[in-house]
């Protein structure tokens, strides 16, 4: 089903349409009439599913159109503005799914009040950031509200912004390649919460990660580093990727390269930044960079739409683009000392928010990694799984790990039972209609703590419960979690006096995973796609897992 848009701008937006339309295919966009938000604010369209506000402080903050005549404003005055104008929105996002809004800058072209521009009450500067900031807080309790960063797309931008006979003409204060960046910031924002950002860089180490071919220069030749402005460049983008690690995305490596020297260079060469811990897998051979991208993925267990490949080589960039359409093979810029810039300007990472898991993302598959060690030299899978100690820890929604749950909600593809969508007020308000429960399943094992990686939600309707949602991260299939989870639902339905379980499986093209669980589950498939268990029959659980909940 086409999702819907509606943009709301104090100016001709009908530029926007077509544009949002290309990076979201398949959508429906409307553009309310120029001039009315607050009046757009105020309408509810049933069909609008996202609204997008596009407002300039000029015309929103009266407060900050005496201040730009340079009449002076207290903080009170531009205060109660910027009050009034989040009252609107956070009225308007009780009947929406989504309410995407662009910060305020000072309006293009205007100088200002120069040296006094942050000057409590004079300044402009002052109070576009003092507005921006109250209204970040005023909605910060609004799940379903996020602010996009106009002044960094401002600075990012390059190109004309405006052109003067555009506006006088049609109203229209922006050039179309800036409408153009405004709909990919728009559609970055789209993909972040609907949990399809990227997620695990693959790059390439000759002359990207480091400077020079490591098997002409040797380990100790290359450029990293050092007062030279091409090694100093490559040890800056390694900082750039290693903080992409806290806040979650995984690296690893794809090289033409004997393994054992580049490994080598990596732990020995004084200058790197990313040692062999910072990455989660890696394929350093004199194969196909395409099927060791590939590869890659299926060892950290994410689609291929999860990935980025970064390579200053263009003909290796034509060859992965060409063979893997889904991964994501931005060009690369000839100048290493633009390499860091390139990455910083990549949307396609971005989330709504930031959860304990995302940060700790790079840490645990450094531990999966140990883990895959202890099980090849394992005598069988069960003493395995009995050596690494598992526990798994249940816990009900609450405010310490909705975020995470959302996040798995909207993401997760290949184990879940009905790939439904929600955000944290629709869950909250699910729970609370009839006999209705939520649990988050958190694993842990000797090796370290795999964060939240599991979800079930379960209605019981009198003799009847249906496991409604069952969504589990693919780090920990095949460690009988999932069976351990099902025991854990049916259990509960018993508890609460139903005497069936079942479960109707929703397919899509990504969770066969799910279903080949369900069938070999030991629940009984009476129809296509529905699975039954008598509850008056215990659930077999895994006797090797340690199993506690909290109340």
């Amino acid at each position: 089903m086409a999702r819907k848009y509606r943009i709301l701008a104090d100016f001709t937006a009908d530029l926007l349409k077509p544009l949002l339309l290309k990076h979201l295919p398949g959508s429906e966009v409307a553009v309310a009439p120029y001039g009315q938000v607050f009046q757009g604010l105020k309408e509810h369209p049933a069909a609008t599913e996202t609204l997008v506000v596009f407002s300039r402080i000029e015309n929103t903050l009266p407060s900050f159109q005496a201040l730009s005549q340079f009449d002076p404003v207290d903080k009170a005055a531009l205060d109660r503005d910027v009050d009034y104008f989040a009252s609107e929105l956070r009225e308007a996002a009780r009947h929406q799914e989504t309410v995407l809004v662009f910060s305020w800058s000072i309006p293009l072209g205007m100088r200002g009040h120069g040296m006094a521009d942050y000057r409590p009450g004079q300044g402009l500067r002052y109070a576009v950031n003092r507005a921006n900031n109250r209204l970040a807080d005023q909605l910060a309790d609004v799940n379903n509200v996020f602010l996009l960063d106009t002044e960094r797309v401002l600075i990012n931008f390059d190109a004309p912004k405006t052109n003067a006979r555009f506006w006088y003409a049609g109203k229209v204060p922006f050039t179309l390649p800036f409408f153009e960046v405004c709909a990919r910031e728009i559609a970055a924002a789209i993909h972040g919460l609907s949990g399809t950002s990227r997620r695990l860089i693959v790059v390439d180490l000759d002359n990207t990660l480091w400077g020079g071919i490591l098997g002409d220069v040797g380990w100790e030749g290359l450029k990293l580093g050092g007062h030279d402005h091409i090694g100093e460049a490559h040890v800056d983008f390694q900082r750039a990727l290693k903080a992409l690690t806290r806040r979650g995305i995984i690296l690893a490596l794809a090289s033409k390269n004997y393994e054992s020297n580049a490994l080598e260079a990596i732990e020995k060469h004084p200058e790197m930044v990313l040692r062999k811990d910072d990455f989660a897998c890696w394929r350093i051979n004199w194969q196909d960079k395409a099927q060791n991208i590939v590869e890659i993925a299926k060892a950290v267990n994410l689609g291929l739409a999860s990935v980025v490949f970064l390579d200053d080589n263009s003909a290796e960039r034509a060859r992965v683009r060409e063979a893997l359409p889904d991964v994501f093979v931005p060009e690369w810029p000839e100048d290493p000392t633009d390499y860091t810039r390139a990455l910083y300007t990549l949307t396609c990472f971005d989330l709504p928010a930031l959860s304990e898991e995302d940060k700790k993302r790079a840490a645990m598959f450094v531990e999966e990694r140990a883990r895959q060690e202890l099980q090849q030299n394992a005598g069988s899978e069960e003493d395995w799984l009995r050596s690494i100690d598992m526990r798994v820890q249940i816990a009900p929604l609450n405010s310490a790990n909705q975020a995470r749950i959302v996040q798995l909600f909207n993401k997760t593809n290949q184990f879940n039972l009905a790939t439904r969508r929600a955000n944290e007020n629709e869950l909250a308000t699910w729970v609370a209609d009839g006999d209705r429960y939520l649990w988050g399943f958190r694993v842990s094992d000797r090796f370290g703590d795999t964060g939240l990686t599991g979800i079930v939600t379960l209605d019981v309707r009198g003799e009847e419960a249906e496991v409604v949602d069952f969504i589990m991260s693919c780090r920990v299939m095949g460690r009988k979690i999932e069976e351990a989870m099902l025991g854990v639902a049916l259990a509960k339905a018993a508890e609460r006096g139903a005497k069936l379980g079942f479960a109707r499986f929703q397919p899509t093209k990504r969770n066969q995973p799910m279903l080949e669980f369900l069938k070999r589950s030991g629940l009984s498939e009476e129809e296509e796609n529905l699975y039954r268990w008598n509850l008056e029959s215990a659930y077999p659980q895994p006797d090797f897992l340690t199993i506690s909940m909290d109340a």
